[in-house]
């Protein structure tokens, strides 16, 4: 099975073959549609005009879809799939930036550790890390990174760790942008370059003693 979103994510309609059949579940082997994995937000999309109800990532690595007990689909068969392109760039936005922000508030701290969190939605980002001292003043710093980063519209590299590998990493590369901080693992989908981003607001929120939260949100 490839996972087409990875390498081609702004696929917004594509060919596949079902693979499997479990009642109202299908898969595929070259999916396009994004379920929940690692923080992110799963797509909107249909399977051969069948919207997607449900959708899950297994441990095996595959991804079901539920589109109802009427699919009528056998393995096999050919099918065009779509997603909802407009929820899934917006989502790809956020991505990125949550991850530069994450980079940049890293810097900022000196220490890539004690990520206890993170969640990417259409609507915001979030980090979590595990602190007794608040980030408050740090926000504001890290901001200015995020926005420099935009503005130098870098590229966003994204591939597997190695050949046939179901691990991928996501990186931005530059004189001062330090791997330990800028480049991560991720099975997510992102903008080519950071310029796509646009304009970031990062706000500090408390959770609760231990932890501290930074949103992420876009402001266009």
């Amino acid at each position: 099975m490839t996972k087409r979103f990875r390498a081609e994510p702004y696929l917004e309609e594509a060919e596949a073959t079902v693979t499997r059949v479990d009642g109202p579940w299908v898969e595929l082997d070259h999916p396009i549609i994004f379920a929940f994995s690692g923080g992110q937000q799963s797509d909107q999309g249909a399977i051969a005009g069948k919207q997607v109800q449900e959708l899950e990532a297994l441990d095996s690595g595959a991804i079901r879809y539920n589109l109802g007990d009427d699919h009528g689909l056998s393995e096999g068969d050919a099918v065009t799939q779509t997603i909802d392109f407009e929820l899934r760039y917006r989502i790809m936005r956020v991505h990125t930036a949550t991850h530069m922000a994450w980079a940049a508030m890293s810097e900022v701290m000196g220490a890539a550790e004690d990520l206890i969190g993170s969640n990417v939605h259409a609507g915001k980002g979030r980090i979590d890390w595990a602190r007794d001292e608040t980030v408050s003043p740090m926000v504001p710093q890290a901001l200015e990174r995020v926005a420099e980063i935009v503005a130098r519209d870098l590229e966003v590299a994204r591939f597997a760790e190695a050949e046939g590998s179901d691990r991928w990493l996501w990186e931005l590369t530059g004189d001062d942008l330090d791997p330990a901080y800028w480049r991560m693992p991720c099975g997510g989908t992102h903008v080519k370059r950071t310029g796509e981003v646009g304009k970031v607001k990062l706000k500090r929120k408390n959770i609760g003693k231990g932890k501290e939260r930074v949103e992420v949100t876009l402001l266009d």
